[in-house]
């Protein structure tokens, strides 16, 4: 469940409930008063018409203390599954944030050591776990995970702009997965674009959007941040094509 979509619906709830006990009480407190004052009579002495008035505030109480106690059963009603919500929460968006990250680290890796059908597998796999992950992004942010990021906004977008350049050299044609040292050369060189743009710990791209300039209207930011897509995907596709050097033997 969403809680973000449940939230406006308990707090209407909430109000509802809180709305109805006070209704039920300003009523109990009216019949109670009409009730004691159905036995007064105007020419009472002093003495009974206190006794009637210690009555009314003797009911007034228990009326009272069954308003509290049925305020609190309310707000206690909302309380613990909110609490218990955002303690799974911690748990889910804790793990999330850790498969993403390790996905992603270790997939050049894991695509080096493997075959061009179970590469393809690999990188399905952290592009899930970056998606999984994106759907708690305001925990893993309030929560700190992303500390260490100076973006920590830019975080996914980052991540995934990895996972596109490892991508984009599994569809090379000319890839060799026979030639290990050459695969791995064209992955991290293809990497390197995109560490070059975001920083590996988003040291360039502080305080910044991805691709939205901080002025203009919102058609202009969207085509400046589609244009720097294109230009990122660009330099990842071309540096992806090319050649990997080797170093000449020595003989």
């Amino acid at each position: 469940m969403n809680r973000k979509k449940s939230i406006p619906d308990d707090l209407r709830m909430a109000t509802t409930a809180l709305i109805l006990t006070a209704i039920v009480a300003s009523v109990l407190a009216v019949a109670a008063w009409t009730w004691l004052r159905s036995f007064s009579v105007p020419d009472q002495e002093p003495g009974v018409q206190v006794q009637y008035l210690e009555q009314y505030i003797e009911v007034a109480q228990v009326i009272v203390v069954g308003v509290f106690v049925t305020l609190v059963s309310v707000i206690i009603q909302f309380m613990i599954p909110e609490a218990r919500d955002r303690f799974e929460r911690y748990k889910e968006s804790r793990q999330a944030y850790s498969r993403a990250k390790t996905a992603v680290l270790y997939l050049p890796d894991r695509v080096a050591n493997s075959n061009l059908e179970n590469a393809f597998i690999l990188v399905e796999e952290a592009h899930r776990e970056l998606h999984l992950a994106e759907t708690f992004e305001d925990e893993i942010i309030s929560k700190g995970y992303l500390e260490w990021f100076y973006n920590p906004k830019l975080w996914t977008p980052y991540n995934y702009w990895q996972i596109v350049a490892v991508a984009e050299v599994l569809r090379l044609p000319a890839v060799n997965f026979e030639d290990k040292n050459e695969l791995r050369e064209r992955l991290d060189n293809t990497l390197k674009v995109v560490h070059g743009r975001f920083g590996e710990r988003g040291q360039h791209c502080t305080g910044e959007k991805w691709g939205m300039p901080k002025e203009g209207s919102l058609k202009e930011k969207e085509k400046c941040r589609w244009a720097e897509e294109e230009q990122l995907r660009t330099d990842i596709k071309q540096t992806a094509g090319k050649a990997a050097e080797k170093t000449p033997e020595i003989k």
